[in-house]
């Protein structure tokens, strides 16, 4: 969950190269015709993501375009020798998926659903490099007033703290659990627009996945410092790892994790040695299928 800057890409240019060497010599005049159109309809769009309200835009056709046409803009985008440096100078706004500031980008995310907003199909404001699982997760989300996500070219919540992490011990083991906190300086519609991002890409589950793994790898070291100064050390330790990450990213899942531990006395004191590392979860056993005989063949 991180701001990122959209690559400076002329519309106009990008719409070009999308239809150039195309059969479809109708298409390619109708685009040519509308590039004004198109270019007035991404800055409306900027506009609206500015002011909050995105979720005013229409989801019309315009210009005598279908769906099927743009979505093939969108192939061409991706696929043509013309167009393709485009879309690769989109995706390199961010190695790290913006969404979850976890994995590797790998795939260009339509803010807005091509299928529900096929106008802003290949509009750079509307397409963002992020990961697979992401993109997944968000599918044809679409945006609308009161269900909307962050979008990671328009909204700036790098000062305020908002993503936490509760350590608690469940099932004799210690289990993280990752939550939105809203702080005071953050308006209710843009904390619903937080709250929604981290439910629809399951980010507490993918969180949790990975403070497991990164307590696994600290656990030796947090157990040693215990025997040489007590809780006071591992407190101590856990806190300077806190604030380097914090000064890093404040709403990583890591400053989250490390700013949890440190202030439970429970984890310092006795959850270091309870903690065991869970790669996966147990599955109980498939017993095989008895074969059928030939009486029982239907």
């Amino acid at each position: 969950m991180k701001k990122i800057n959209n690559k400076n890409i002329q519309y106009q240019n990008l719409l070009i190269r999308c239809v150039e060497g195309i059969h479809d010599t109708n298409l390619q005049q109708n685009v040519y015709d509308n590039i004004q159109n198109f270019k007035d309809r991404s800055t409306n769009y900027k506009n609206l993501a500015q002011s909050q309200t995105l979720y005013q835009i229409s989801p019309q056709l315009k210009d005598n375009f279908t769906y099927k046409n743009m979505k093939f803009l969108y192939g061409k985008l991706r696929d043509s020798s013309h167009a393709r440096a485009y879309y690769d100078k989109i995706m390199s706004a961010s190695n790290i998926c913006p969404y979850c500031g976890v994995q590797i980008s790998s795939s260009l995310d339509h803010y807005l659903p091509k299928k529900h907003y096929p106008m802003y199909s290949i509009d750079p404001m509307n397409l963002l490099p992020c990961c697979s699982d992401c993109n997944t997760q968000k599918g044809e989300h679409q945006q609308l007033q009161g269900t909307e996500t962050l979008h990671p070219y328009f909204d700036q919540f790098s000062n305020m703290r908002f993503l936490m992490m509760n350590v608690e011990e469940i099932d004799n083991n210690v289990a993280f659990e990752y939550y939105i906190e809203k702080p005071n300086d953050l308006s209710g519609q843009e904390y619903n627009k937080v709250v929604k991002h981290f439910e629809l890409l399951n980010l507490d589950k993918m969180y949790s996945i990975l403070a497991s793994s990164e307590v696994h790898s600290q656990i030796y070291n947090l157990k040693k410092l215990y025997e040489e100064g007590g809780q006071e050390a591992v407190q101590q330790n856990l806190k300077d790892i806190y604030l380097s990450n914090y000064h890093a990213e404040m709403n990583s899942w890591k400053t989250a994790l490390y700013d949890g531990l440190r202030n439970s006395e429970w984890f310092c004191e006795k959850g270091i040695f309870i903690f065991e590392y869970i790669s996966n979860e147990s599955e109980a056993i498939e017993e095989p299928i008895p074969i059928p005989n030939r009486e029982g063949l239907v």
